[in-house]
């Protein structure tokens, strides 16, 4: 909990730092800021502290959602005329990848026990217990 905090401050304090360092009339430009800068911020071992907390996914999507509203007033475009990825769905994406990295190395049978399933998934992946905490 205490690293999201600071990770939020941080992500948030760089967002505001591009608005202060750029007066650029080019919603593109300070997209590929976002993209270099913030966003890597924001997903930080994410494949680690992944949030499942609606309060914890709301404060990251609340970065993203103030930086498409300065934006939006810096370039003088809709709102809805910008795209950025939701941080959630950028989430997803770096634990997919993770599993199929970990999956590549053979360490998926270690890690999780895969099953196939007749859903739309085709497979359920649960985790396995690694050690116990008594």
């Amino acid at each position: 909990m205490i690293t999201s905090v600071l990770l939020l401050k941080k992500a948030s304090r760089v967002s505001s730092l591009i608005f202060r360092a750029f007066v650029v009339k080019k919603p593109e430009f300070y997209s590929h800021l976002y993209k270099s800068l913030v966003q890597p911020l924001l997903l930080y071992c994410s494949t680690i502290w992944s949030p499942y907390k609606v309060k914890d996914i709301q404060a990251l999507e609340s970065v993203r959602s103030r930086f498409i509203q300065r934006l939006a007033r810096r370039c003088d475009v809709p709102k809805n005329s910008i795209t950025l990825q939701s941080v959630m769905d950028l989430h997803r994406e770096a634990d997919v990848n993770m599993f199929h990295r970990l999956s590549a190395l053979g360490f998926n049978n270690h890690l999780f026990d895969i099953d196939s399933n007749n859903l739309r998934s085709c497979i359920t992946v649960r985790s396995l217990q690694i050690a116990r905490t008594e």
